[in-house]
């Protein structure tokens, strides 16, 4: 740091005396040597504050680079990444009923006992009648009976899920 101040100093120093032998032989002009090294240190150190302030790098983009799909589980620790896991395992279900069955009713019943629990202030473990009757007969026949779904079905639990989410609390 010392060093870089000594440094700049120095310049400084270069160009106000250059400035100074410059207007006196050329313009036959005195001004004094203090106020043109005052002059050149205001600019120098303008300078190093302005270069200081630099706006930092632009960050990446928050996309995905690989175009291939990935494997189930196995997605870059990135921004979005649950995102895209759970886009990946829907459409995967849309396409293969038995991968519904398997990956993802697990998970959206758990996400539909965290709504209850959350929203509504009931566990379904303890109270599942009224879980029920919070949640409709589709979402219900989902967490109570393991099979697999067509893919008709999985859009009409998609859709009451979403119906779910958009109760207010």
């Amino acid at each position: 740091m010392r060093s870089q101040l000594l440094k700049t100093g120095l310049v400084a120093v270069a160009i106000a005396g250059g400035l100074w032998v410059l207007t006196s032989a050329l313009f036959r002009v005195k001004i004094p040597f203090v106020l043109l090294l005052a002059l050149v240190l205001a600019v120098v150190g303008s300078r190093a504050v302005l270069l200081g302030l630099r706006s930092p790098m632009k960050q990446a983009l928050l996309i995905r680079e690989d175009s291939d799909p990935p494997i189930l589980g196995l997605l870059p620790d990135r921004p979005f990444a649950g995102a895209r896991r759970w886009e990946y395992l829907l459409d995967g279900a849309r396409e293969e009923p038995a991968l519904f069955a398997k990956t993802v009713r697990p998970e959206l019943v758990r996400l539909m006992d965290e709504r209850l629990r959350l929203a509504h202030r009931i566990d379904r473990t303890k109270d599942p009648e009224r879980a029920r009757a919070v949640i409709g007969p589709v979402l219900a026949d989902l967490w109570e009976r393991e099979r697999t779904l067509t893919r008709a079905e999985i859009d009409n639990v998609l859709d009451e899920m979403e119906k779910l989410w958009a109760t207010p609390r």
